[in-house]
């Protein structure tokens, strides 16, 4: 699996489980989930970016994060609430054919006075143990 296929994977599995989440919590549901940036400012959107794709002798790691984009209503934490249990429930090392997710770490960054979007960041690090029999040097 390619890193950006691992991304739209990621992004597949948000836009499949998070809108009947979203609705039970009565939050309107993303504008869209994107393995890219976000297509306008005034949107509410779920974007996935890679921040690390490294192998080295011991592991193979690959790391994501998620940009929720939460536009027009101070509701940052309302989200958050939603969606990270989502993610530690659903975002296992397998939906991106790795071992296992070594950590979810969130940043959640409210909506300013004057401002018109909230945004909350998770840091996802994945990894897969590598053996003698993996090393490719």
């Amino acid at each position: 699996m390619t890193a950006v296929e691992k991304t739209q994977a990621i992004s597949d599995l948000c836009e499949a489980g998070l809108p009947s989440l979203l609705a039970t919590a009565t939050l309107d549901n993303f504008d869209r989930c994107r393995n890219k940036s976000p297509k306008q400012a005034d949107d509410k959107e779920l974007c996935v970016y890679i921040i690390t794709d490294d192998d080295d002798v011991n592991t193979d790691s690959f790391g994501v994060i998620i940009q929720a984009q939460i536009y027009g209503d101070d509701q940052v934490q309302e989200y958050h609430s939603v969606i990270k249990p989502f993610l530690i429930e659903n975002l296992t090392g397998a939906v991106v054919e790795m071992t296992q997710r070594m950590s979810l770490k969130s940043d959640i960054y409210p909506m300013e006075i004057m401002g018109s979007s909230g945004y909350i960041l998770y840091s996802i690090i994945f990894e897969t143990p590598l053996d003698g029999c993996d090393d490719d040097s």
